[in-house]
């Protein structure tokens, strides 16, 4: 037996057997759990979709932790973690980081440079809910996502009164977290206004093992350092038939960038700045209480600055993207839906990297979408043409089915779906100074999905297998003057299966809400033809996919406290595109201990939390190392 299976079995062993105690000793009340966190939900208007609920609806209650870091402990997503506040990338069933969409409350966030976003520059405390949306599901929200999108929202609280919230957390390697939130709402439940305030700090000099001596000692992690500052205000009103909200977004970061083990110290350091705001008008009951109309805008600005000491380089962008927006729904009734999206993102990039200085890029799109969902079967058809500066974009589509068996209502149902979609090159990929390539295709992929669920009283359990190709992959490759230059070289398989298992339990005896929950999913990715000649990663799987992927989550809440606990599991990943070297599999397990007092109107919470228990040493990226066992503290006050 493998010394990692056995670590495998010995942290899964420790991790259920913590679980099951808690289950059967715990208790709590026997009323639903409010605790004002993060939540992750699925998309309820998208019924014939295959989407992602993250195993617990209520995250842990850690204020410093990124998107990255939720999508790491509940989902199966892969996510590249170069370190503590530093970049954080997305794999979506096999596919890259640029192939993954971000929507921030309905606007695209991928920069138009890269074409991705770093998710550690999103803080989870300034969201109330993630949504994860496979395959065909993603074509809801816009075009670009061939492994998948995540939408991430704002929702405004209309409960009567004043609130607010003081946090602040202490953590290992010098790390401190402050934040606070404020809500107000009018007698008549009409009118609200919140108020965010955030602010992260970290030091970050955990040691790690120096895979570049012989010896390996243990060193300290150097120029690691991470300031972030943010602030978010949002309004909400609803008057009637309408309802009206806006949001304002502020988030400076700044943070020194590690070198990687082995190489000399560069004194490189990197300053993110954003600006998003939007807002968002709805109208419903015109035409019989049959049509919705949902005008939005949304304006963003983005603008970075990397510098390396040791060179004197300084390289600075900036993007500025206007998105109006215009949704239709029209109820046709007995479940029939038509939908019509109108989107557009204009564009500008200035950079160092462009020969111009200054790129423009406008995109246009319509999507419709016809849905009809019956009592045992429904289906849904989307369809959606874009126009990008003056190219037609490929025409996609995608097609969905839903079938519930006879006499168990909604308990046991299958879904299955079909569907071609695209991505554009990026502004880098086209235009940057030493290399840009304007001869490139899109990339175009093609999916299918079928998929099983299962509701039982207490249980949850769901089964999808996935195949999916994509044509005319973008990689920058070795070109002339020894300049890189991104080619479409490639055509990419991605197959694969993903399960997961949900049990929920209420003893009213004991007062007891507990919840345990199993996540996994297999994916194959693998390169089935190459325009280089003698390629040797045809037959392959690509770098930084990994095979396996599986948590554990389980949570018990009681009177005063909460116990959560969470094993991950990742297989190892290739880092060269033969095969030939891998960073081996790893499985750290998380804890959280948290207690709450009640006083009248006021709450005082405190959190304890250790992660990465086992001190497991290992490296989600290619030396660089990730901390050790670490632990917080987090004192919340409240007044509702």
């Amino acid at each position: 037996m493998s010394l990692l299976l056995k670590d495998l079995l010995r942290n899964s062993i420790c991790i259920w057997f913590l679980c099951s105690s808690l289950l059967l000793n715990s208790q709590t009340n026997n009323t639903s759990i409010s605790l004002n966190l993060f939540t992750v939900t699925a998309n309820v208007d998208v019924p014939i979709s295959f989407k992602k609920k993250i195993l617990q609806e209520e995250i842990y209650d850690d204020i410093s932790s990124s998107l990255g870091d939720v999508l790491t402990r509940n989902s199966t997503l892969y996510i590249k973690d170069y370190g503590k506040g530093q970049l954080n990338s997305i794999s979506f069933r096999g596919t890259g980081a640029s192939q993954t969409q971000l929507y921030w409350n309905g606007f695209l966030v991928n920069a138009p440079t890269l074409g991705q976003s770093d998710l550690s520059l999103f803080p989870t405390f300034f969201n109330d809910e993630v949504q994860l949306h496979y395959g065909h599901s993603s074509m809801v929200d816009g075009s670009g996502g061939l492994g998948g999108s995540i939408q991430i929202n704002n929702r405004s609280n209309f409960k009567v009164g004043l609130s607010t919230e003081i946090m602040q957390e202490v953590a290992s390697f010098g790390n401190y977290t402050t934040a606070a939130k404020l809500n107000w709402t009018n007698s008549k439940q009409n009118f609200t206004n919140q108020v965010k305030l955030y602010r992260s700090t970290g030091v970050n000099d955990f040691k790690f093992i120096d895979l570049s001596k012989a010896d390996r000692p243990k060193v300290k992690q150097q120029n690691n350092e991470v300031v972030q500052e943010g602030l978010q205000y949002q309004l909400g009103f609803i008057k009637r038939r309408n309802r009206f909200n806006a949001t304002a977004f502020y988030f400076n970061s700044r943070r020194n960038l590690p070198t990687i083990i082995g190489a000399s110290y560069k004194g490189e350091s990197q300053w993110d700045e954003h600006f998003r705001s939007q807002i968002d008008y709805k109208r419903d009951g015109l035409f019989n209480n049959r049509l919705l109309l949902n005008p939005k805008l949304g304006y963003f600005v983005e603008n970075s600055i990397y510098k390396d000491s040791s060179s004197g380089l300084i390289s600075k962008a900036q993007t500025i993207s206007i998105q109006p927006q215009l949704i239709t729904k029209l109820n046709l009734r007995k479940g029939k839906w038509l939908v019509a999206n109108i989107t557009a993102n204009n564009s500008i990039a200035n950079s160092d990297g462009f020969e111009d200085k200054k790129i423009i890029r406008q995109e246009y799109a319509i999507m419709t979408k016809w849905e009809h969902v019956m009592k045992r079967v429904g289906y849904n058809i989307m369809l959606r043409q874009a126009v990008i500066d003056t190219d037609y974009t490929p025409f996609t589509y995608a097609v969905g089915l839903l079938y519930r068996l006879k006499n168990y209502d909604d308990r046991f149902t299958f879904k299955t779906s079909f569907a071609k979609n695209f991505r554009y090159p990026t502004l880098n990929d086209l235009y940057w100074r030493t290399g840009g390539n304007i001869n490139l295709l899109p990339e175009e992929g093609y999916s299918g999905e079928l998929g099983f669920e299962g509701k039982l009283p207490n249980y949850t359990f769901k089964l999808n297998g996935f195949y999916g190709k994509i044509d005319n992959w973008i990689q920058w490759v070795p070109g002339l003057g020894n300049f890189w230059s991104p080619q479409n070289i490639k055509s990419v398989e991605n197959s694969g299966i993903e399960a997961s298992f949900d049990y929920k339990r209420t003893v009213k005896q004991l007062n007891v809400d507990c919840f345990m929950g199993l996540d996994y999913a297999y994916t194959n990715s693998i390169v089935k033809v190459s325009e280089i000649g003698n390629d040797l990663s045809v037959g392959k799987q690509l770098i930084y996919v990994p095979k396996h992927k599986l948590n554990i989550n389980a949570k018990v809440v009681t009177d005063y406290v909460t116990i959560s606990a969470s094993q991950q599991f990742t297989s190892r990943v290739y880092i060269d595109a033969t095969n030939s070297i891998y960073l081996p599999g790893y499985m750290p397990a998380n804890i959280m201990l948290s207690s709450k007092l009640f006083i009248k109107k006021y709450a005082v919470e405190l959190n304890l939390a250790a992660k990465n228990i086992f001190d497991e040493p290992y490296h989600v990226v290619a030396n660089r190392p990730v901390p050790g066992r670490n632990y917080s503290l987090t004192v919340r006050f409240s007044y509702n």
